[in-house]
């Protein structure tokens, strides 16, 4: 798992926001078909790449 800093999740934001499903809560856990890293053997055909959600606020 990584976890980004505020500054940087929010650079990321214009690339995820076309990706990131509406209503995504936190927890939930998307999976993005055919994003993941190349299967063995297979250059072109890649795995599934899973991503869940958890955002830390700062206090």
């Amino acid at each position: 798992m990584h976890q980004l800093n505020l500054a940087l999740t929010l650079d990321a934001l214009q690339f995820w926001s076309s990706q990131i499903p509406k209503g995504v809560q936190p927890g939930q856990l998307l999976v993005l078909r055919g994003k993941g890293l190349p299967k063995h053997g297979f250059i072109v055909d890649h795995g599934d790449q899973y991503v869940r959600f958890r955002v830390n606020f700062p206090t």
